[in-house]
């Protein structure tokens, strides 16, 4: 084929299905430069082919095709046919939403706050949150009450491709331009710059000029055949710039493009003076005060590198960056404030510095709002639903499903926070399953939500299986294929690390884990989070869909590598392990731990303590019985303040089950789980605590804490053996919280000294509480405070070379059982796991049995030693005087060499020594009195 007839190809397709394919435009030969009188010709003759639909736009008559529920009976369902639905595309079959209630934010108090908020005369705004969080939707509302261009860099069909047309392939084909600048020293480096930079100003000024050609034909046509600019035109000259189709056959804006982009730059120059002050003259006086408002859509796009540098010293160069500057420099020509909202789910804030002058008066926000009311996307529903399927329980467990899976659950940690209010904006994920649901003729409502979900998640829903059954075999094509593989970009892995996190502790305890701060940005631009504040500061990954998705792709895909990858690989889990945030961020480990562990000590038989912990230091109560099974228990009070055991056993970890885990937030919450008063076999230690991880276990009767912490996050050097003694050294009671403790002991202020004492008071109560928990565990070994240290280091258990740690019992965590043990967990488990906890649907009670009365100790074993103790010290007194310098809160049993045949406590053998000698003494003074 040669060039003539793919140019032919080119157009008739273009006019034929109003589509822009990039390799077809790749196709089209290089036109040569129009002269600026050819240029203009060019330019009207397009502009006069709109003339025709430009008038029916304005007059009202301009529409596209309606769409019905079945077009051979339009009257079947009349509240439908109330809707006004219309259809975008050639299939009448597909209904389109995009101008349904398109404006209606204005007779909503909150929803029109909002926009205000946004469209603000002067506050140049720069919007970023996740994809379907409502950014766009928000620019259309605000476009519908104010004059202004809408110009996304990522057109859907019938959108304006101006800008898209430029950014993919129209300044590539710039012979001048240098994509690989050479050093800023370089000879000649300035001259390259300053002709890429020309470049790029007369490009991005012709995708204005584009825009503007427009506008003014649309002023125009209004002043010829309406008159009156009235509020509605507002919204129709939105529709035109949504939707091309209304104003002529094939795009005009990208016809204009390509018109103009060889044109030389005093011809745009020219025509751009030219055409704003002609739009000067057709604006209503409202603009003149209110000023234009530029929304520019899908900004991350437009965030790509037009050139940049081969050695860093200089660039990179974005587009978005050249795009605001020329444009905020043409539009000045124009004489009325000109206001910039620039949205998209990624613009990194380093190419605009608040420091500088040009962007300091930028505004970043990322509040659009939540879909986050149930009743309020009941009412979004409910007009597509027949009356009386929306009455019937078969409707209301849709409307329920529905709420389930398209809609975030709040994350508890925003609880004090200034959050982003309710509002129905987040609604294309619903919107999709609408539409899904029209084009089925509202024949399986069920059946289609559960091919949403399976399209969307790659996951098979069960919670509708009788409903579904009844509806009979949907086939309708989902529109989405697994959006789970979003968090798959090999630049950052550590977004797949945070996906797991949120996973994973979900699992464990039921809730979305402390959020995420504005460093872990890149899990909004993934789309698996979201901004949850208005300030982005504040990151989750609550909603259903993207993280179930995630969970899908984490489990059955397949890296480069020969084994696949599942949620429980222990490999896997290494690698997020060993990941890093570009700001030093690191994974949280305590879930996954708290999996293992779960697994590792569940059924009858149980474990060997010493198959889970390479024991470095063992108490006697371990050496006599290293043979006798383990198990995890869970400890609570019940009503009446008894303190009641549960062995956790496979029920417990059943999909359906309360979660094992408790997420402490502060200190305090830590000391109420240590008291029993919190549920959870588990407690997830908060940011600040030195210890991950807390449980508790019994061998042979005996309770004994477990605090387990991980070290060598973020890292792909091994810990050394050196450091392992200092881990150990932060797992002691009063080292827990160090972060507690007061440091400003050098502040001589009043103020200092006041805040001084008053955070010393606090740390010394909040040690004693904690003390006071760790001694009151039941069935502990007298004389010893009942305390295991576990250190975690990954992917290998650190060796430790010395013989002695000092302090209570430490272990470390035998990494060598952790594939065998999580390698068996069924996937279908977990993520029915993750499905019921994002849906809020877990059980929230124990049953009825799963607690029983502790059983004591041998009352002879248990009192021995007491006794012996006691009278020790009443003889002596010997602990009371010695050097609380010197030994430390938990420093109550000597250290222990694992090969030693046991042995009494220190406290007991210094007790008795103690008593030996008083004994001595009392026998020689009565001796000598006899004589």
């Amino acid at each position: 084929m040669n060039s003539g007839t793919g140019v032919l190809v080119c157009q008739v397709l273009g006019r034929q299905y109003h589509i822009l394919d990039i390799g077809l435009e790749l196709a089209r030969p290089r036109k040569v430069a129009l002269s600026s009188s050819q240029a203009e010709i060019e330019v009207s003759l397009i502009l006069n082919q709109t003339e025709s639909k430009m008038k029916d736009l304005v007059s009202g008559k301009g529409q596209v095709l309606p769409w019905t529920l079945n077009q051979d009976h339009p009257d079947e369902i009349p509240d439908i046919r109330k809707l006004d639905l219309q259809s975008l595309t050639e299939e009448e079959r597909v209904p389109s939403m995009l101008f349904y209630e398109l404006g209606s934010f204005i007779n909503d108090p909150d929803l029109n706050e909002r926009v205000r908020s946004l469209f603000c005369k002067g506050q140049n705004t720069f919007l970023v949150n996740a994809s379907a969080t409502g950014k766009t939707r928000l620019l259309y509302e605000g476009l519908c009450q104010h004059w202004g261009l809408y110009i996304t860099a990522h057109a859907d069909e019938g959108e304006a491709r101006a800008l898209q047309l430029t950014l993919d392939d129209r300044i590539r084909l710039e012979s001048d331009l240098v994509e690989f600048l050479p050093r800023a020293s370089a000879l000649g480096f300035e001259i390259m710059l300053a002709k890429n930079r020309e470049i790029t100003y007369r490009r991005f000024s012709a995708v204005l000029l584009a825009h503007l050609y427009i506008f003014r034909a649309f002023l125009t046509a209004v002043h010829t055949h309406v008159g009156i600019i009235a509020d509605i035109q507002r919204r129709r000259w939105l529709l035109a710039q949504l939707y091309s189709p209304l104003l002529d056959s094939s795009d005009p804006h990208r016809e204009i493009i390509r018109a103009i982009e060889l044109a030389p730059l005093d011809f745009i120059d020219e025509q751009l003076t030219l055409v704003v002050t002609d739009i000067r003259s057709l604006l209503p006086e409202s603009v003149l005060t209110d000023g234009l408002y530029i929304a520019i859509d899908e900004a991350n796009v437009a965030m790509r590198d037009i050139y940049s540098s081969k050695h860093g010293d200089t660039g990179p160069y974005p587009a978005l960056v050249e795009i605001i500057r020329t444009w905020r420099a043409r539009l000045a020509l124009l004489e009325v404030p000109i206001t910039f909202i620039v949205a998209g789910i990624e613009i990194p804030q380093e190419y605009f510095p608040s420091t500088s002058e040009e962007w300091s008066s930028w505004r970043w926000t990322s509040d659009t709002g939540a879909f986050s009311n149930p009743e309020t996307q009941r009412k979004f529903i409910l007009p597509f639903l027949p009356p009386s399927f929306a009455e019937s329980l078969q409707g209301q467990a849709l409307l329920g499903r529905v709420w389930d899976w398209c809609r975030p659950r709040q994350v508890s940690s925003l609880s004090t926070m200034s959050i982003i209010t309710d509002s129905p904006l987040r609604r294309r994920l619903t919107t999709s399953y609408i539409v899904m649901l029209l084009q089925d003729k509202l024949a399986h409502p069920h059946g289609v939500l559960d091919r949403w979900i399976e399209g969307l998640t790659g996951f098979t829903a069960f919670d509708s299986n009788e409903y579904s059954i009844e509806e009979g075999p949907c086939e309708i094509r989902p529109f989405f294929r697994n959006i789970g593989s979003c968090i798959a970009r090999r630049d950052r892995p550590y977004v797949q690390s945070a996906a797991h996190e949120v996973i994973m502790t979900y699992i464990i305890t039921g809730k979305h884990p402390a959020c995420f701060d504005i460093n872990k940005v890149d899990i909004v631009s993934s789309g698996v989070g979201e901004f949850k504040d208005k300030d982005m500061s504040v990151i989750s990954s609550d909603q259903p869909g993207p993280t179930i998705a995630a969970a899908v792709w984490l489990s059955k895909a397949s890296y480069s590598r020969e084994e696949p990858r599942s949620l429980t690989s222990f490999k896997d889990f290494c690698s997020y392990f060993q990941s890093r945030w570009p700001k030093g961020d690191t994974y949280a480990s305590a879930s996954y731990i708290a999996l293992y562990l779960a697994h590792a000590f569940k059924g009858e038989g149980n474990r060997l303590l010493s198959n889970i912990f390479t024991l470095l230091s063992a108490p006697s109560w371990l050496v006599m019985n290293r043979k006798v099974s383990t198990q995890l228990v869970m400890l609570q009070k019940d009503d009446h303040g008894i303190v009641k055991e549960c062995t956790i056993t496979p029920s417990a970890l059943l999909p359906e089950a309360r979660p094992l885990g408790y997420a402490a937030s502060t200190p305090n919450d830590v000391v109420a789980w240590l008291q029993h008063e919190r549920p959870g076999a588990f407690c997830l230690c908060p940011h600040g605590c030195e210890a991950d991880l807390i449980f508790v276990l019994r061998h042979r009767g005996i309770y004994v804490w477990v605090l387990l912490r991980t070290t060598g996050q973020g890292s792909t050097i091994p810990v050394d053996s050196s450091d392992l003694p200092s881990e150990f050294e932060k797992l002691s009671v009063e080292n827990l919280f160090p972060n507690e403790v007061c440091s400003n002991l050098l502040l001589p202020s009043t103020e200092a000294r006041s805040y001084r004492k008053s955070n010393l008071q606090s740390a010394t109560e909040l040690s004693d509480n904690l003390l006071n928990a760790f001694k009151a565990l039941p069935n502990c070994h007298t004389g010893q405070l009942p305390l295991l240290r576990v250190v975690a280091t990954f992917p290998s258990e650190t060796i430790l070379h010395e013989k002695r740690i000092k302090g209570p019992p430490a272990a470390m965590l035998n990494t060598a059982t952790f594939q065998a043990v999580t390698e068996p967990i069924p996937r279908e488990d977990l993520l029915k796991t993750l499905v019921l906890s994002m849906h809020g649907k877990r059980s929230t009670e124990y049953a009825h049995d799963a607690f029983s009365p502790i059983k004591p100790l041998d009352s002879k074993k248990r009192n021995t030693k007491r006794k012996t103790l006691e009278a020790s010290l009443e003889a002596k007194d010997v602990l009371k005087h010695r050097d609380p310098s010197s030994v430390s809160a938990t420093d109550i049993i000597s250290d222990m060499d694992p090969s030693s045949e046991p042995a009494e406590d220190g406290a007991v053998i210094s007790a008795k020594r103690a008593k030996r000698a008083c004994t001595k003494r009392k026998g020689a003074r009565s001796r000598v009195a006899k004589s």
